[in-house]
């Protein structure tokens, strides 16, 4: 099976490479021009810290899945997916964030 080179395998490797930076979030320092940046990450370390970390980990299976999906012959279904997939994905780190800003409210008070 060989990766045929289309549109579809263009925007998986694009997301791919976006997936691995994303994977390398546990290594940043706060900062306010690189990284998960909302109020709450900006806000406090241990919320910054917290989502990085989680975020990291939760790159790596989806990073995998698009893998996968350079092996399918359709360039449209192979861009679906790949867009799909960081939906996904960026669905989790979003609700991944709300749960951590939660505990530590909850622990403040």
């Amino acid at each position: 099976m060989a990766i045929k080179f289309d549109y579809g395998t263009f925007i998986i490797l694009i997301f791919i490479l976006i997936d691995l930076i994303c994977a390398n979030f546990f290594y940043i320092n706060r900062n306010e021009f690189f990284g998960i940046r909302t109020y709450s990450t900006l806000e406090f370390d241990d919320v910054w810290k917290s989502i990085h970390k989680k975020a990291s980990i939760a790159t790596i299976p989806f990073v995998i899945l698009l893998s996968i999906c350079l092996f399918i012959k359709y360039s449209k279904l192979k861009a679906f997916l790949g867009i799909f997939i960081n939906y996904i994905l960026f669905a989790i780190l979003i609700l991944i964030e709300i749960k951590v800003i939660k505990k530590i409210k909850k622990d403040k008070i």
